[in-house]
């Protein structure tokens, strides 16, 4: 119909009875909208860092600074998806 609103929920991917406040290693991965390179480019298998590529590699390092609980593991950049690991 014109003008209905159409409801998009997500299905949880949380298990149910597990205690997400208790310690343990954290996958995360970060997608950009439709998967546009707004990273800087890969060459040689390497990703070139813009500006905004060093903002957010500095910013991931910080982290471990700021929260004495985190463990920073790996960080993985390319031109349309960052992947990152903590403990």
């Amino acid at each position: 119909m014109l003008g209905e609103e159409k409801s998009h929920r997500r299905k949880s991917l949380r298990l149910p009875d597990y205690d997400y406040s208790s310690g343990g290693g954290y996958f995360i991965t970060i997608v950009t909208h439709k998967r546009i390179p707004v990273f800087g480019p890969v060459i040689d298998d390497r990703v070139l860092l813009f500006e905004k590529d060093r903002i957010a590699r500095y910013e991931w390092f910080h982290t471990a600074q700021l929260r004495k609980n985190v463990e920073l593991s790996s960080m993985n950049l390319s031109s349309c998806r960052t992947t990152f690991t903590a403990l």
